[in-house]
């Protein structure tokens, strides 16, 4: 997997220091809802600031940005470069394939966008070097960083750095290994609002494309919507388990990082068909993601709280595809419940 991050960069001007720069992060995320907690709290959204020991540039990496727009990049852009007097970078890496620069600067109207590398989404804005040649002496060295067939899309902000004044470590901040940057690092941590309390709800979350074949690893993943509950119950049922044609072998719940083996029990439906169940009455619903982060850390706290029933099939049947697994939260069982069904109709 290639590197991911959306980070800021702020040029230092006579303007400048930390105190100003917190109260402003502070004052953007509050509009957006979140509330600045006290030091050393654990909070849903972090911010990191980022002061070189040496170097022209402040950075920040914060798992509350998202710049998918231009509306998005200038909700911090602008306040920031207007509080200082100078000019900001907003930076965007997708999979190291693409990097985005902005160059913005709300005081003066520079305007200036870099793309690097191939886009999976329409341009917000086409390259203009122009508004580089600011900080950017060899405008043709620039152009020709731009052009170049990078193996990975970051490494042209690593390049681009070192002729504006910037250490190439500060362009991925957010990505890992700030321990070894030679600077300060200030963290600041936010409450999101509360979601909406809704009663239990599962919903598929992952799981192999059906249809599976007998024999194979099967994992299908839930992942609850509402409020969090006790006690969860997981059906095995259809016409190959109705007629004894298939068995479950290696059954185990996997949450919270490992596997938690179970054990099935034969049962009836209420029409009398047959059927496995594994229930536990005192089992802990994890709740729903709070709907109000930021959804790259919406997509993956949902990973950390899904719970997958994992097995192998075995057996000899014509009808694999009548295989299905219903997930039953015990408190909310009639509107709470899903199904996954090993066929290729539902997938």
């Amino acid at each position: 997997m290639g590197a991911f991050f959306d980070n800021l960069h702020i040029l230092k001007s006579d303007k400048y220091d930390l105190e100003t720069l917190k109260n402003e992060l502070s004052g953007i995320l509050k509009i957006r809802g979140f509330s600045l907690l006290p030091e050393g709290s654990d909070g849903d959204v972090s911010v990191m600031i980022y002061e070189p020991g040496e170097g022209s540039w402040v950075s920040i990496a914060s798992d509350a940005f998202m710049f998918d727009s231009e509306e998005a990049i200038r909700t911090y852009t602008d306040p920031l470069s207007l509080a200082f007097n100078t000019d900001v970078i907003a930076a965007t890496c997708f999979d190291s394939d693409y990097l985005r620069l902005a160059l913005l600067n709300s005081v003066d109207n520079t305007d200036g966008w870099i793309n690097v590398g191939k886009s999976y989404d329409p341009l917000i804005r086409r390259t203009k070097v122009a508004p580089w040649k600011k900080l950017v002496k060899d405008t043709e060295g620039l152009k020709a960083t731009i052009k170049k067939d990078h193996a990975c899309a970051e490494e042209a902000f690593e390049e681009i750095a070192e002729m504006i004044g910037m250490q190439p470590q500060q362009t991925m901040l957010g990505c890992g290994g700030e321990e070894l940057l030679d600077g300060k690092i200030t963290r600041m941590e936010f409450s999101a609002p509360e979601g909406k309390i809704k009663p239990p709800k599962l919903q598929l979350h992952s799981y192999n494309a059906p249809p599976i074949k007998i024999g194979e690893f099967l994992r299908v993943s839930f992942i609850n919507t509402g409020d969090k509950a006790k006690g969860l119950k997981f059906i095995f049922m259809g016409e190959c388990v109705e007629k004894g044609e298939i068995i479950f072998e290696d059954v185990s719940l996997f949450y919270d990082d490992k596997h938690h083996p179970i054990e099935l029990q034969e049962s009836e439906l209420m029409g009398g068909e047959k059927c496995y169940v594994w229930k536990d009455p005192y089992f802990q619903l994890p709740p729903a993601v709070n709907e109000n982060l930021p959804l790259v850390k919406q997509i993956n706290l949902g990973f950390d709280r899904e719970i997958s029933v994992c097995c192998t099939p075995k057996g000899n049947t014509e009808n694999p595809e009548s295989l299905r697994i219903v997930g039953i939260p015990l408190s909310n069982p009639m509107e709470g419940q899903v199904s996954w069904i090993n066929s290729s109709e539902y997938c």
